[in-house]
């Protein structure tokens, strides 16, 4: 599915869903409301008032009755939002997940964090956290959190010791389907609302237990049958108000999933991986049951239905062979068989480095992918990205994967990639260092950036995607001390140059991201004037860098113009740089993040006719291209789709 198409579905999906879940909860109240009614009623004297005119008389309590319940199931919600807010990982360590980290040594540890790492180069996402589920003897996986920043990818034991590479990856880029598509924002916010409705049920049994204590204290307690019967009737209200949030639930994951697992397929262009997985599920004896008690809250986000439905209507996921025949139409149930070991085909020592020379691209040809190739590719990665990030991932320097396995060698990383090409100012770039961190990490910087300096273009961002996530491990003012000096490394000459600028916003939104991962947006069209300013500042942006003489920049300018719909002002020149460039950037930036997916995807447009009006894309516009997406949280992978890689 298209990238834009998927964010403003999802956006739908949620009104939706919103709105589903404020009925349920208004009938659960007016339920709750009328039982206690009822009980007051049945407690006085009821053969002078029936309880029509008791209602009518008494309407005031009866509504503040209703009143307290919405209340109450609110705050039950918005406390285990509150819980939520460290994103995935929490969900991940709720159900007994334990890390996967870069330096484990295991080689099934080190396929899966293999795998996750170069889906999310090939997608253009930074790495999420991931987990393995080790007590879990089932298949299965799930992807939580608000946004990329702060998502986690969690895999069974089962999964890990009965799947192949292939397949694995295809349950990884199924997952990875979630995280772009929406899908991952909209499962967890599902949870708040889902808690604060059980909660009117597990107050009904507190009530019950309490109830029964008190009777073997007590048989003379005329108050017993009264919170017996509301300890009863709030159970069952709480248990039927379950059962239509389920099916709401139900009903909105089923759908995904189909979508989930023809993105999977996209991804990695073969279906047998997914496939695969989903029969070993099939013949498996624990097929992808998760036996964690907290298991049914997570149940809309897992791979395959985590426990056994006693109806079609609340199962969150569609019936297993209905998903194999979607994906291989001959297949039929009497294929299932049990998982064969000997069908595992991982090797159990660590996966081999791919040896000889690595592709070092100077220049693109758009003749061949267009913008509409490459429009559509924002999002929705192929094998094709699969295989460079394969590529990038496994030809990486010594040094530098062994830097990413420690959390404070990887910040190290950080002013390696912002040191400049030119000797001169990469040497007070250096000296600065040396002030700041000392003499050893200045000669580790050194070395590391002589290590990516001799890499191919088109390696820099994928390492800062590589690097990000061990940020989370470290003191918030250490990672704002980094972020000061890249900034000052960056002024060093006077003056902030594009990728600079790119790489420490990206850092910082990265950090912003996971300190509010629930950040709302307020949806705006580009038929607003500051949407249209703000998209021709990124295109005259572009057009300024990735050509240098002023007819190419004007041409540039006006094609990405052309893109948006908009005839430039004036004389159709591309406006000057601005002395304060940054502000004007950043501004642009902020007015984009809240465009509608629609509009965002024209934006993008206009971006990739600009950087291809010469018939050519250069390493450093792809590079540039891929910033500016990632800063508006549209990923575009990559750029290697169908082009010719000249030597």
């Amino acid at each position: 599915m298209n990238f834009f198409t998927a964010q403003a579905q999802s956006n739908r999906t949620t009104r939706v869903l919103i709105l589903l879940l404020i009925l349920a909860v208004l009938s659960v109240a007016i339920a709750v409301a009328l039982l206690l009614s009822v009980i007051v009623w049945l407690s006085g004297n009821v053969s002078f008032y029936p309880y029509s005119q008791w209602l009518l008389a008494n309407f005031g309590f009866v509504a503040g009755t209703a009143l307290v319940t919405i209340v109450a199931i609110v705050l039950a919600s918005s406390y285990r939002i509150m819980t939520l807010r460290q994103g995935g990982a929490r969900v991940a360590r709720e159900l007994g997940g334990t890390p996967v980290e870069p330096g484990d040594r295991d080689p099934s540890r080190q396929r899966l964090r293999n795998v996750v790492e170069e889906m999310a180069i090939a997608a253009g996402i930074t790495v999420p956290d991931i987990f393995l589920l080790e007590h879990e003897a089932g298949i299965n996986a799930f992807a939580a959190g608000f946004s990329p920043a702060d998502a986690a990818v969690a895999v069974t034991r089962g999964a890990l010791e009965n799947l192949s590479r292939d397949e694995l990856q295809g349950v990884v880029a199924h997952e990875f389907s979630h995280i772009l598509n929406g899908d991952m924002r909209l499962n967890i916010r599902l949870m708040g609302p889902l808690f604060g409705i059980l909660g009117v049920s597990l107050l009904g049994r507190a009530l019950l237990r309490s109830g029964r204590f008190a009777r073997l204290r007590s048989s003379r307690d005329r108050g017993l049958p009264v919170i017996l019967a509301l300890g009863a009737g709030l159970t069952a209200i709480g248990f039927i108000g379950v059962l239509l949030a389920r099916l709401i639930k139900s009903a909105v994951s089923r759908q995904r999933e189909y979508l989930a697992d023809a993105s999977a397929v996209q991804y990695t262009r073969q279906a047998s991986g997914i496939a695969g997985a989903l029969k070993k599920i099939g013949g498996l004896k624990d097929q992808s049951l998760i036996r964690d008690q907290d298991a049914e809250e997570i149940s809309h986000m897992l791979f395959a239905t985590g426990s056994r439905h006693f109806s079609r209507w609340f199962a969150t996921h569609p019936p297993l062979l209905t998903r194999i025949q979607r994906l291989e139409p001959d297949f039929t149930a009497k294929a299932f068989s049990a998982s064969d070991p000997a069908l595992v085909m991982y090797s159990a020592q660590p996966e081999a480095r791919p040896q000889g020379p690595v592709l070092a691209a100077t220049s693109l040809r758009s003749n061949i992918s267009g913008i509409a190739a490459l429009l559509e590719t924002v999002g929705n990665p192929d094998e094709r990205h699969i295989q460079r990030a394969q590529q990038i991932h496994r030809s990486l320097p010594r040094n530098v994967e062994a830097a990413l396995e420690s959390s404070q060698s990887a910040l190290l990383l950080l002013p390696a990639l912002m040191l400049h090409p030119d000797t001169p100012t990469r040497d007070q770039q250096l000296g600065l260092i040396a002030q700041q961190l000392g003499a050893e990490r200045r000669q580790r910087v050194e070395t590391l950036y002589d290590a990516i300096a001799a890499l191919p273009p088109g390696y820099r961002l994928p390492l800062l995607e590589l690097t990000l996530p061990r940020l989370k491990q470290q003191p918030q003012a250490r990672v704002g001390f980094f972020i000061e000096m890249l900034e000052r490394l960056a002024a060093v000459n006077d003056s902030m140059e594009v990728f600079e600028y790119a790489l420490i916003r990206l850092l910082q939104q990265y950090v912003e991201q996971l300190a509010e991962p629930q950040v709302q947006r307020h949806w705006r069209g580009l038929e607003h004037p500051a949407m249209q300013d703000a998209a021709a500042s990124l295109i005259a942006l572009l057009a300024r860098v990735g050509h240098h003489e002023a007819a190419t920049v004007k041409d540039a300018y006006a094609c990405g113009m052309a893109a948006l719909g908009l005839v430039p002002k004036g004389n159709a020149a591309c406006p000057a740089a601005a002395a304060n460039w940054v502000k004007v950037t950043d501004d642009a930036l902020r007015h984009l993040r809240l465009a509608t997916p629609a509009a965002q995807q024209t934006v993008i447009r206009g971006l990739l006719a600009c950087a291809l009006a010469d018939g050519r894309l250069h390493p450093a516009e792809a590079e540039l291209l891929q910033c500016v997406c990632a800063l508006l949280n549209c990923p575009l992978p990559p750029i290697v789709s169908a082009t010719t890689i000249e030597q």
